[in-house]
């Protein structure tokens, strides 16, 4: 069993997989700080289509994971529904790219010349009937003519995005979308910065250079006498006979065959050893694995898409409903009233409804078994509580987002709420995949409108009736009159189908206040139930067993399915420990163990 490293070591990355258990170990030493060779930092490159977004997040999330500071230029060469779009624009770092751009600028280079093919057509009238054609704008007919092709599918763009990305940033490295990065790829920033050129051996081979990766400078010579010939062969200009040698008569130039040249055929050029590269691919790894390597068969299925990094942006409110005559929210008086002493609590919950077979809001759980039993346990003539229901779903949603359905929708939840103290918010996330990202952009929003409490529920939520008091009664209790902090810790009803972990916390904003989040971003959909299960320790967890809930998993696989890695959520424990350390000496002027979990089997 490999130790486990530090918190503080998940920012710096002083970490490795051991090859041999899967487990994160510390390194020995820090990873070097970005020498010489260093100036500027090379763009990662690839493109991306509606088929291949699963492999693409797989890429960009090693890239998150091992390498945060690096930019990522996607190129659109395929037809990607708005929802990717939407999801991309999230992703931090990465700048989304109309694969039309890099097409365009090739066919406007005046250095470049085609000559033949549907392109080569292109750009020769072009030529023949624009004066100007290098000020960086198509024409509309030749910008159609260019889009359809793009989108026919049948263009290999590898050289037309590098080239692109070259001209725009100076520096770049392609990667295939079927790539990613399974550790620090510094040697190979620092070889490409050093040489102008970057290339590496197939992975299972041994022998000649593998296309899914390129490195090229604008300085370097190669980007005129190999990628330069690479653009031309690729989009059906000349592709030399010399180049065409070692294929088949009936094979195409392409990606796969470097379109007949490649970069070792030139003298001087050689390609590194991929081992020391530390970039893979998935097929490469399960061959390697198959043939009896170690350290390739416990990376084979890593999860990197579990870890991309995502941009927090604020999600737009589609409908409110308890609108009074002025058009305010009914919670808006309560919020002003401060004598009145309401307490707000509000629920978050995140819903969607891709991957199930749902024709007809009418069968939503969030109407069929959330609202019909949550309504069932709040006292309904209180003045005490408001509480406002924050749905939270994603752009496009089937459902939510389909105008006719979320009228039905809407009128369904009007009815059933009646004269309840409740209001409902229904809230249009970017498309994230993340129940983290969303309770998350709940729990902001919550806050920022003056919630006092944030209750985090599943839209298959089943409320029970508890003997004697409210849920909110019992929750707000245990909360207030902690004696180690008031409001500090999370409070939760006993979910009988998980009853070991906290899968529905009940938080002050306090806990907003010590951590700015409800859970640790980069925690997939499973391993935030851990996180808050231990974090505060188990003097500040109210687990309240005479209050049960029932989380019926009415349909599973709505979100991006994560393995648990104890490793990440033990160093998220460990971070949330020092955390509520600062909150305690800032807040209370005293600091004791007991308002966190026990850090000390974390530390090594």
């Amino acid at each position: 069993m490999g130790k486990l490293f530090m918190a503080k070591d998940v920012e710096a990355r002083l970490f490795n997989i051991d090859a041999a258990t899967g487990d994160f170990v510390p390194t020995k030493f820090e990873r070097p700080k970005p020498d010489k060779f260093f100036q500027d930092y090379p763009v990662i490159v690839t493109g991306v289509s509606s088929t291949t977004m699963t492999d693409v997040r797989h890429l960009v999330g090693s890239i998150h994971f091992w390498h945060p500071e690096l930019k990522v230029r996607i190129y659109d060469i395929g037809a990607l529904t708005e929802r990717h779009r939407s999801e991309i624009s999230l992703w931090e770092g990465v700048t989304l790219v109309n694969g039309l751009d890099a097409l365009g600028f090739a066919v406007l280079d005046p250095d470049v010349t085609i000559g033949h093919g549907p392109i080569g057509k292109v750009q020769e009238d072009l030529r023949q009937y624009t004066e100007d054609i290098t000020g960086g704008n198509l024409p509309p007919s030749a910008e159609a003519e260019l889009k359809m092709l793009l989108l026919g599918g049948r263009l290999d763009m590898a050289p037309a995005l590098v080239y692109h990305a070259v001209r725009q940033c100076g520096v770049a490295i392609y990667l295939d979308h079927t790539a990613h990065t399974r550790g620090w790829i510094d040697n190979v920033l620092k070889a490409l910065m050093r040489d102008g050129e970057f290339f590496v051996q197939e992975e299972t081979t041994q022998g000649g250079c593998n296309p899914v990766l390129q490195g090229y400078h604008n300085r370097s010579n190669l980007t005129e006498s190999l990628l330069r010939r690479h653009l031309l062969c690729s989009l059906g200009g000349t592709c030399p006979t010399e180049e065409l040698a070692s294929l088949r008569a009936d094979e195409k130039p392409s990606l796969q065959n470097w379109w007949g040249l490649r970069p070792d055929a030139i003298e001087g050029m050689k390609c590194h050893d991929a081992h020391k590269s530390k970039i893979s691919t998935e097929e490469s790894l399960r061959q390697l694995s198959e043939e009896g390597d170690q350290a390739a068969h416990v990376l084979v299925g890593v999860q990197y898409h579990c870890r991309l990094k995502r941009r927090a942006i604020p999600p737009e409110v589609i409908f409110e409903s308890k609108l009074g005559s002025d058009g305010r929210s009914i919670s808006h008086g309560f919020q002003r009233q401060a004598e009145r002493n309401v307490i707000r609590i509000a629920l978050g919950v995140p819903s969607a409804t891709g991957g199930t077979q749902l024709t007809t809001p009418d069968l939503l759980p969030v109407l069929n078994v959330l609202l019909p039993s949550l309504l069932g346990t709040i006292d309904k003539n209180t003045d005490r509580f408001w509480y406002t229901l924050y749905l939270g779903y994603d752009l496009g949603d089937q459902m939510y987002d389909t105008e006719h359905k979320q009228k039905r929708l809407q009128k369904r939840m009007t009815t059933l709420v009646g004269e309840y103290p409740l209001e409902i918010k229904l809230l249009r996330f970017n498309v994230s995949l993340s129940t983290t990202y969303v309770w998350n952009g709940l729990l902001k929003k919550a806050m920022d409108e003056g919630a006092d409490y944030f209750f985090a529920c599943h839209d298959d939520t089943e409320f029970y009736p508890s003997q004697g008091s409210y849920w909110s009664d019992v929750m707000v209790a245990s909360l207030r009159d902690n004696v180690l902090g008031q409001n500090f810790g999370v409070a939760s009803p006993l979910d009988m189908r998980d009853p070991t972990v906290v899968t529905h916390a009940f938080v002050h904003r306090t806990h907003y206040d010590v951590f700015g989040e409800l859970f640790p971003a980069q925690l997939s959909n499973w391993e935030h139930a851990d996180w808050i299960s231990r974090v505060y320790g188990y003097k500040n967890t109210f687990l309240h067993t005479g209050i049960q809930v029932y989380n019926t998993h009415r349909f599973t696989g709505r979100s991006m399915p994560c393995k648990t890695r104890k490793e990440l959520v033990d160093h998220e424990v460990y971070m949330g420990a020092d955390k509520i350390k600062m909150w305690a000496l800032h807040n209370l002027g005293h600091f004791t163990t007991a308002l966190h979990s026990d850090t000390t089997g974390i530390k090594s």
